[in-house]
């Protein structure tokens, strides 16, 4: 997929990046396969890291 048309679809809101399954960094499932985090729980209660991602 070229960039830009993987920002276009991000943009009109037909992607979503937080879709699921998405797991924590200890290997938790908060996001099932087939959901995504809705607004409020990408913005107001997002508390934890996704698998993958490592704090330096």
């Amino acid at each position: 997929m070229m960039v830009r048309q993987a920002r276009g679809l991000l943009e009109d809101g037909e992607e979503d990046v937080f879709y699921g399954p998405l797991r924590d960094r200890e290997g938790n499932e908060r996001v099932p396969a087939g959901e995504n985090l809705s607004d409020d729980e990408l913005f107001q209660r997002l508390n934890w890291y996704v698998e993958g991602v490592e704090l330096r």
